[in-house]
């Protein structure tokens, strides 16, 4: 489910998901491995390639881009069993910024095989994951944890939310 919601948000959405200045709306759901552990970074990772089938960029993209996208997943889940209840808003900040990191440098370079040189290709794909993963996917994580703490793999911080949504 979490690679078709991946691969469908990214060739439907409205506006560019596959240029240099781009905000891959997708990417929104980057953190979930996070709280999800393997099975969603497996999920964004094959919704990603999926995705890049379509790009303009070809082959290289559903390399590189893919490659990102697993990088940062797996970068996630490692982070996401050491979050607490006390350190979640700081795992997710340094998540969504690593991630970020990523993605912009390896997609910078993409770029520069079609000519963009690589700090103005890295630069506009960082402002646009840091939009993506952090302005929408920090809120969303944060929904959706308070919303159905159960849901995820992360016991500590299911449990935590599990005990304040039974005070209310």
């Amino acid at each position: 489910m979490i690679a078709a919601l991946y691969a469908v948000v990214t060739l439907f959405a409205p506006i560019p998901q596959y240029a240099a200045v781009q905000v891959r709306f997708a990417d929104a759901l980057a953190l979930l491995p996070l709280f999800l552990g393997w099975p969603a970074a497996i999920g964004l990772s094959l919704g990603c390639l999926v995705a890049n089938v379509f790009s303009p960029y070809g082959v290289l993209d559903m390399v590189i881009g893919t490659m990102s996208t697993v990088l940062g997943s797996v970068a996630a889940v490692y982070i996401g069993r050491m979050v607490t209840r006390r350190t979640l808003n700081s795992v997710l900040v340094t998540t969504a910024a690593l991630q970020s990191v990523i993605t912009a440098l390896l997609i910078g370079w993409l770029l520069t095989m079609y000519g963009v040189p690589f700090e103005a290709g890295a630069a506009s794909v960082l402002v646009g994951e840091l939009v993506s993963i952090g302005i929408i996917g920090i809120p969303l994580h944060l929904a959706l944890v308070k919303v159905q703490p159960t849901l995820f793999v992360v016991p500590n911080v299911a449990a935590v939310f599990e005990k304040e949504k039974t005070k209310e």
